[in-house]
């Protein structure tokens, strides 16, 4: 059983895209990372993962982003953008200017959950998330 130390997503939270709050079938979030499932986002290994760290930084100088990040269980009887999810930061967080949020709260991926996120404002929050893979 293969164990991977790894940075398990990086890059820019975007913004809500536009008709999504209209239109259920739009998908809201941006995926952050997924645990890899054979048949979900492209992945050919099943594997679990262990999340240690997230980060999120807000690089506006000037003003407050306000941001949601949630967990989404596979469910195999529904399609990913379907499935319930759950907050695992406060509802509608915002983060001050130059402000870094670390979260270091374990969380537990079985292969095919998911971690979705999403901004208020476009481009300005950069976020890491660190963990652990194993081989199912």
């Amino acid at each position: 059983m293969a164990i991977t130390i790894k940075t398990l997503g990086a890059g820019i939270l975007r913004p809500v895209p536009s008709g999504a709050l209209a239109n259920a079938n739009v998908p809201r979030e941006l995926v952050l990372y997924a645990a890899p499932r054979p048949g979900e986002f492209g992945a050919v290994a099943t594997r679990a993962a262990l999340v240690t760290a997230m980060r999120f930084y807000n690089l506006n100088p000037t003003a407050q982003v306000q941001m949601h990040l949630r967990y989404v269980p596979y469910d195999v009887e529904k399609p990913f953008s379907f499935r319930k999810r759950r907050h695992i930061l406060p509802v509608d967080m915002k983060l001050e200017p130059r402000q870094l949020m670390v979260d270091t709260t374990p969380l537990v991926l079985e292969p095919g959950d998911g971690l979705l996120g999403y901004a208020f404002t476009p481009n300005w929050i950069n976020y890491v998330i660190s963990g652990i893979e194993r081989d199912v």
